[in-house]
């Protein structure tokens, strides 16, 4: 099982996320990340509530191409049921050496969820804002709560400018550390500001999902910077998905960014 507190080769640090209902694909792309030289795909729901799959499945499929891997399980419930759902991940015959939960489900039930991951040895990943919310999004549903109560969101910046985003990180970010979460998930925005200036969050593992090299489609993303930036910003680990999982030669593209990942980790070393 790999050390994600150790340190980590420019392929460890890629997280290959086999986001797909096709079993035959999920195991292909397992496959690619092995011959790769990665060490972690991420399976989630798409994957584990596919006809014929299951957490069992994901199990199975990153043991036979002899990686660990991630549960985006992106938990979200009442405490002891967060607990349960981790007690079940855990005891896979191939557990996963991390999981996700949202931290939107409360500093109770993350601790609950962390007692349980801990004591397995698994690391729990909080996940804050999701990387496809928008900031225009944010803003509406805020400004809506705050109307109710006969206030009013003053914030003075452009509708590109995530400043409501990175303080919702923020605090999501420090309620996870209060419940001794290990691990956090965000986007590469918030990563430089505020998790890694803020004592409280900076010793965490991070997760950065939607990266992006120049040029590659964004998709559905918001908020991406490239993997060499993301890396040079202090990330651990990179999620990477549709930039392979649907380039003409999977492979090749994986490497791109392996050597976008070196060129960040010399550039934070120097």
């Amino acid at each position: 099982m790999i050390d994600l507190s150790g340190t980590l080769t420019a392929p460890e640090r890629l997280v290959l996320a086999v986001d797909t209902s096709d079993l035959s694909r999920a195991r292909q792309l397992a496959g690619v990340a092995h011959d790769a030289g990665a060490r972690i795909i991420k399976q989630g729901l798409e994957l584990a509530s596919a006809p014929g799959s299951s957490w069992e499945f994901c199990s199975e499929n990153a043991a036979e191409a002899d990686l660990d891997w991630v549960a985006d399980a992106k938990i979200d419930d009442i405490p002891n049921t967060t607990a349960g759902i981790v007690r079940n991940l855990v005891s896979l015959e191939h557990p996963p050496i991390a999981i996700t939960i949202h931290t939107t489900s409360g500093v109770d039930s993350m601790e609950a969820a962390q007692q349980v991951a801990g004591e397995a040895g698994v690391l729990l990943f909080g996940v804050t804002e999701l990387t496809s919310n928008k900031e225009a999004q944010l803003r509406k549903r805020y400004a809506f709560i705050l109307e109710q109560l006969g206030l009013e969101l003053k914030i003075d910046a452009a509708e590109d400018d995530p400043v409501l985003r990175g303080i919702l990180v923020h605090a999501l970010a420090r309620e996870a550390a209060e419940a001794e979460v290990g691990g956090l998930v965000a986007s590469a925005k918030e990563l430089r500001k505020p998790i890694k200036i803020d004592p409280v969050t900076a010793g965490k593992v991070t997760m950065i999902p939607g990266t992006r090299s120049l040029g590659a489609a964004t998709n559905d993303q918001q908020n991406v910077e490239t993997p060499e930036l993301t890396i040079v910003d202090g990330a651990d680990l990179l999620v990477i998905g549709r930039q392979v999982t649907a380039a003409d030669n999977p492979p090749e593209a994986f490497e791109q960014v392996v050597e976008e990942v070196q060129s960040g980790m010399d550039r934070r070393a120097a």
